[in-house]
């Protein structure tokens, strides 16, 4: 029984069209459940993988992406709740969009 992860040789997250989907969905409570369960998916693999090559592949390595957009996502969600579903400029919010830096200033916040 072999473990593979979807993970392009250039690529350092795994599953990344799945980590694309959720960093561009505007619908942020699936796209948050969504990078949730890619999480514990990846968790329970890489375990596995760190434990058969003695550390080689590192737990904490795989995760953190997903850990770190689940953080964002947070936020996200928590901008777009206190903002009663009114539009924050001409863009939806989505973590794509505030991460680039472009769209959305500080004083927007």
């Amino acid at each position: 029984q072999e473990i593979v992860i979807d993970r392009p040789p250039q690529s350092k997250t795994p599953l990344e069209s799945l980590y694309k989907f959720c960093e561009e969905s505007e619908d942020l409570p699936r796209a948050f459940l969504l990078a949730a369960l890619c999480r514990q998916a990846i968790s329970a693999a890489t375990k596995q993988l760190e434990e058969k090559t003695y550390g080689l592949i590192p737990w904490s390595s795989s995760v953190h992406p997903y850990d770190t957009l689940l953080r964002k996502l947070r936020v996200c969600m928590l901008v777009s709740l206190r903002l009663y579903g009114m539009p924050l400029g001409a863009f939806p919010i989505t973590v794509k969009n505030v991460d680039g830096g472009e769209i959305f200033s500080v004083f927007e916040w």
